[in-house]
C-alpha cells in the first residue's frame, strides 16, 4: 500500500516537473523536479514489484506446506492427513469459522475428521513433530477448541478454549474452564471425557483420588449440590480416573465403591436419577458395605 502511493506522488512529482519545463521561465527549476520525480517513480515501482513477488513467494510457500500431506499406516489402516507448522497453527483463533480454518491451514483429508456428540473435530499433522485438533461447534461452525501434541515444541501439551491455554496435563484448570463455560450439564460432562482421556497421571495421585472420593462419600455431599459444576465435574473426574486404575482388579472393594461413586455423581448431575432415588440408594448400599472392606 505505502509502495503505490509512493508511486502516485513520483508520478506527480514527474508530471509537475514536466509543466514546468514546458515554460521557459521555470525551465531550470522544471528540469531539476522533473528528475527527481523520475528517479523516485522508478525507484518506488522497483520496490513494489520486489515486495511483490517477496509476499507472493510467502504465500506461496505456505500454501505448499499447508497443500503437504503425510501418509501413516496403523493396525492395517492407511490414513492421509495434511500437515501444517507451528506458525499456522498459532494463526487460529477460538471462534474462526471452518472457512478460516482452511484458508490458514489448508484443506483437511477425510481421514481426519471426527467428531463428538457436540463437536467436529479436524486432525493436522505437524510438519515437523506432533498432531493438531481443531475443535468447532456443530451449532455454529467456529471454532471452540484447539489443541496439540508435541507441535509447537517436543513436549508441548496445550488446549486452548475462550478461557486461554493450559496444559492439558492440568486436569485441574482444564475442569474449572469447563464448569465456567456458557453450556448444559450435559455438553460439560462430553467435554469432561475429554480430559478423562488425556489423564496421564502417577500412581500417587490415583491413591489421591481414593482418598478424595471416600471422603467425599463420607461427608454426606458429594451428590448434594448439583448446581456446583466444579464440584460435582471433578468428582466423575476422579472417580473415573480410580474405577479405570482398577478396570482388571474388579474384585478389589476399591473398583465396585468408585464404580457406584461415579454412577450416581454421574445420573445425578445429569438429572437421570435424583438423589433420593432408589437406584442411587441401591449404589450408597454397596458403597457402605465396599467401604468396610476398604477400611479393614
Amino acid at each position: 500500500m505505502i509502495y503505490t502511493l509512493l508511486i502516485v506522488v513520483a508520478g506527480i512529482i514527474t508530471l509537475i516537473g514536466i509543466i514546468l519545463f514546458s515554460s521557459k521561465n521555470n525551465r531550470k527549476s522544471g528540469k531539476t523536479i522533473f528528475s527527481f520525480g523520475l528517479l523516485l517513480l522508478i525507484f518506488s515501482i522497483a520496490v513494489n514489484f520486489t515486495s511483490g513477488n517477496s509476499t507472493k513467494e510467502s504465500n506461496d510457500k505456505e500454501e505448499r506446506i499447508s497443500k503437504e500431506t503425510v501418509t501413516t499406516v496403523k493396525d492395517g489402516k492407511v490414513t492421509e492427513r495434511s500437515t501444517i507448522t507451528a506458525q499456522q497453527y498459532n494463526k487460529i483463533n477460538i471462534g474462526d469459522s471452518k472457512k478460516k480454518v482452511k484458508e490458514v491451514l489448508g484443506k483437511v483429508t477425510e481421514d481426519s475428521k471426527t467428531q463428538n456428540s457436540i463437536e467436529d473435530i479436524w486432525i493436522y499433522s505437524g510438519r515437523d513433530q506432533g498432531l493438531a485438533y481443531i475443535s468447532f461447534s456443530r451449532e455454529t461452525n467456529k471454532v471452540v477448541q484447539k489443541q496439540e501434541t508435541g507441535l509447537l515444541e517436543g513436549n508441548s501439551n496445550t488446549i486452548t478454549t475462550q478461557e486461554g491455554t493450559v496444559n492439558k496435563d492440568d486436569w485441574s484448570k482444564q475442569i474449572e474452564n469447563i464448569s465456567k463455560q456458557k453450556a448444559s450439564r450435559s455438553d460439560k460432562y462430553e467435554k469432561l471425557k475429554g480430559v478423562i482421556e488425556n489423564f496421564s497421571g502417577q500412581e500417587q495421585e490415583v491413591k489421591e483420588f481414593e482418598d478424595y472420593i471416600v471422603n467425599q462419600y463420607a461427608s454426606g455431599k458429594y451428590i448434594k449440590d448439583i448446581k456446583d459444576d466444579q464440584y460435582m465435574l471433578t468428582n466423575i473426574f476422579k472417580s473415573s480416573i480410580v474405577n479405570t486404575y482398577y478396570k482388571d482388579t474388579t474384585k478389589e472393594p476399591m473398583a465396585s465403591f468408585s464404580y457406584s461413586f461415579l454412577l450416581n455423581s454421574k445420573d445425578v448431575y445429569l438429572e437421570i436419577n435424583k438423589p433420593d432415588s432408589t437406584s442411587v440408594k441401591a449404589e450408597e448400599n454397596e458403597m457402605k458395605k465396599q467401604l468396610e472392606n476398604i477400611r479393614k
